[in-house]
């Protein structure tokens, strides 16, 4: 049968693309990050088994705030900035997708799986969740009701 993926839908968009669609949603992408956890988005993928490709990594705007916990956690463990964020996600089973064109960061990036964060390290990274997007927000956009699609909520995911 066929399939689809969507992009950087914010929940509103979801509810309406399951009143119309007629094939199944396999996998939305989105950002996600520890700093940008959209808890909704999140949950509603999650309940219905549609697998998460994350992107960004919320840390490349400033250092201070939820970049200055992830670059603790790193300094604690040896590892990138990037690695921890990236690690996280993988542990909360979200695929990442990961960019760059500079060869050492590739291998930065690719270099995941031969570390954990624990729980401890897990929770603070859970805490950070922040209302804005860093890439793009799509809490402006209207579904086809002209609905405001509305911010990103909170909640356990």
């Amino acid at each position: 049968g066929r399939e689809i993926g969507v992009s950087n839908y914010a929940l509103p968009l979801l509810e309406e693309l399951e009143e119309y669609a007629e094939v199944k949603l396999v996998v939305h992408e989105f950002e996600v990050h520890p700093r940008f956890q959209p808890h909704d988005v999140l949950t509603y993928c999650r309940e219905r088994g549609i697998r998460v490709i994350g992107y960004g990594n919320g840390l490349s705007l400033e250092e201070g705030g939820g970049g200055a916990v992830v670059a603790g956690i790193a300094r604690q463990l040896a590892r990138s900035a990037s690695q921890v964020a990236l690690r996280w996600a993988v542990q909360r089973n979200i695929t990442v997708i990961p960019r760059s064109s500079n060869l050492g960061r590739i291998r930065e990036n690719a270099a995941l799986f031969d570390f954990e964060l624990g729980e401890e390290e897990m929770a603070r990274l859970d805490a950070l969740g922040e209302a804005l997007p860093f890439y793009w927000d799509t809490s402006e956009l209207r579904t086809a009701r002209k609905e405001h699609v509305g911010g990103h909520h909170g909640g356990e995911f």
